[in-house]
């Protein structure tokens, strides 16, 4: 999957537009086209469903595959191979060999052409995204009979991305409401720990680092823990070169100093995921990286893949505390303990003097006695 850094989403995606309810229509009265959403999103969260993930369309008819959200999405009926191409758009489709649209970023201001096929022949076609595996649907093709109105797909398509769209925002909370796990480390400092994208059994992605801010102290480590099979990055400062044309974020490498960051210099944690549980351990995947900070300030990092998606974070770093200095004690005056052994000390040397001398005094005297 390639992806380029198109920059940081700068405002939030207007509120999603409700159309009237209609119920089925039969195929004579059937639209010649009718609208499906690939994938939906905004700043911070990507649906990745086809909105709705099925409709019943008559002999004819054009189904027209919308991309209103950033995230890169595939329209593809069969099996792909190493050799198989994109087709143009408009493509018709009778059921039979691989049909599929390139990889396609979305866009919210609607200037991304959709993805157009015209169904020449009943029956019912499963399609997927090539890139997100839980992202499936099926196109029932019939020649008479009931089929669905525009409406009824704007009203299917609009109830299941409010539905899905609140499940990743109550997942975002409550990981957000736990707090930050900080751990103390035998080296000094502590560590903290964020999370990285947690993501729904349907396959939504959380495009954020929870929590989003996180303010430490210079000497500190953070840790950043991958939570779903979604590949995301944690990077620091610009990419150079810059991303272009044919810019492969996957073979970025990881890089990071080995005394800590001060804010200078690139920074880079390399693809991290996190295998499902119950999933085969991938030995090469990177489920956690860990960066100290040495010096005091602000830095801003990113996901080199959804930064488009403002996959953003800031970690403030305070100056650490000085040293605790111990106060001067007062003048020593011969009381308390220290003052007292000395001045014991001092005694005991005059009495030793003064038994030697003593002694001396003595045995001059018996001396003197004798003679």
């Amino acid at each position: 999957m390639k992806r380029i850094l198109a920059g940081l989403v700068a405002a939030a995606i207007g509120a999603f537009a409700l159309t009237g309810a209609g119920g089925a229509v039969s195929a004579n009265a059937q639209a010649n086209s009718v609208k499906v959403n690939a994938g939906n999103g905004e700043p911070g969260y990507a649906v990745n469903a086809f909105l709705p993930d099925s409709i019943t369309i008559t002999t004819g008819t054009t189904v027209s595959w919308q991309f209103p959200w950033i995230e890169p999405h595939t329209i593809t009926f069969g099996t792909v191979t190493a050799t198989t191409k994109p087709s143009p758009s408009p493509a018709t489709y009778d059921g039979t060999g691989v049909l599929t649209s390139d990889l396609t970023f979305g866009n919210p201001n609607g200037s991304v052409p959709p993805f157009e096929v015209k169904f020449t022949k009943a029956g019912s076609f499963k399609y997927s995204c090539e890139i997100h595996p839980f992202m499936t649907g099926t196109v029932t093709v019939v020649n008479s009979g009931n089929v669905d109105s525009q409406s009824t797909i704007d009203q299917r398509r609009t109830n299941n991305y409010v539905n899905r769209l609140g499940e990743l925002k109550t997942i975002a909370a409550g990981l957000g409401a736990q707090g930050v796990s900080v751990t103390p480390m035998a080296s000094g400092g502590n560590k903290y720990t964020l999370n990285i994208g947690p993501a729904t059994r349907a396959g939504d992605d959380v495009m954020q680092f929870i929590p989003g801010a996180a303010k430490i102290t210079a000497g500190d480590t953070v840790e950043w823990k991958a939570l779903a099979p979604t590949p995301h990055t944690v990077t620091f400062g610009p990419l150079n070169p810059p991303p272009g044309p044919g810019f492969d974020p996957f073979a970025v490498p990881p890089s990071k100093p080995a005394a800590g960051y001060d804010g200078t210099g690139f920074v880079n944690s390399g693809i991290m995921t996190a295998s499902p549980p119950g999933a085969p351990a991938d030995p090469n995947e990177i489920k956690s990286f860990e960066l100290k900070f040495t010096k005091a300030g602000t830095y801003q990092y990113y996901c080199i893949l959804h930064a488009d998606q403002a996959m953003v974070g800031q970690i403030m770093v305070e100056a650490a505390p000085p040293p605790p200095t111990r106060a001067p004690g007062p003048p020593n005056t011969g009381t308390g303990t220290e003052s007292g052994a000395t001045s014991w000390m001092l005694l005991a040397g005059v009495v030793l003097v003064a038994v030697v001398l003593g002694g001396g005094s003595v045995l001059a005297v018996r001396r003197e006695g004798t003679r």
